[in-house]
């Protein structure tokens, strides 16, 4: 049976690849001379996901391309191509849920916004969406952003808000945590332990209430990579 794949920032620290790869065919990211080098190994920059929904930017590298296909993984290319430009850098860094869609409006690359057409578009006022959010369930979330914080709110969800000063992103004061983390199989994968998160008791109280187990990578400060992509190989 082949494994699943995970996509992830090159950069990350290697205990983490390493235990990754206990499980996942791991796929490391990166990319030169493209967008800004702080997030140019960032997944969510590059791709957006949601289940089988899988749309890549046109000028991600030929390669990544090349893996996905071989390994059977159906993708569709979108229209905008990233560069040194905020706009674009945000176009696939997006979030939906069953029943929600979320993204800052006017920012959003033209074929996700079509594959998500019927669902309820709810306007963040964070375009790095899935760099500063994961969405759990159709109504719980995990963020570190207080304006999505607020959004999210006042639509009644559940809301995990994370103090994000203690997160890595070189050479920034701090990430965010939708970068540390990714979901596959009922377990939220984190580039990370949560002793080095002040609000980290607090996360894993509330992904337990969820049925949601925490797999924390490596023993270390948590690491904003763009977020962790689970794919499975045909």
């Amino acid at each position: 049976m082949k494994k699943p794949i995970c996509i992830v920032d090159s950069r990350a620290p290697q205990a983490a690849l390493a235990r990754l790869a206990q499980e996942f065919e791991v796929l490391p990211f990166r990319t030169q001379n493209i967008t800004y080098e702080a997030v140019s190994c960032h997944p969510d920059v590059f791709l957006f996901q949601y289940s089988d929904t899988v749309i890549l930017a046109p000028n991600i590298p030929h390669k990544y391309k090349e893996f996905l296909h071989k390994r059977g993984v159906s993708f569709t290319e979108g229209s905008t191509v990233i560069d040194e430009t905020f706009s674009t850098s945000v176009a696939y860094n997006c979030a939906a849920t069953k029943e929600y869609f979320f993204h800052k409006r006017g920012l959003t690359e033209e074929k996700i916004l079509q594959c998500f057409k019927n669902h309820d578009f709810i306007q963040l006022p964070q375009a790095y969406t899935r760099c500063s959010m994961l969405a759990i369930e159709n109504c719980a979330f995990i963020t570190s952003d207080n304006g999505i914080e607020k959004v999210l709110q006042s639509r009644n969800f559940d809301v995990c808000y994370i103090r994000p000063q203690e997160i890595s992103l070189p050479p920034y004061s701090h990430g965010f945590i939708g970068g540390c983390m990714g979901i596959f199989e009922r377990k939220i994968y984190l580039l990370g332990a949560l002793d080095f998160l002040p609000d980290g008791e607090m996360l894993r109280t509330f992904a337990r209430a969820y049925d949601y187990e925490i797999v924390e990578l490596y023993e270390g400060k948590l690491y904003d990579g763009g977020g962790l992509f689970f794919l499975k190989s045909e």
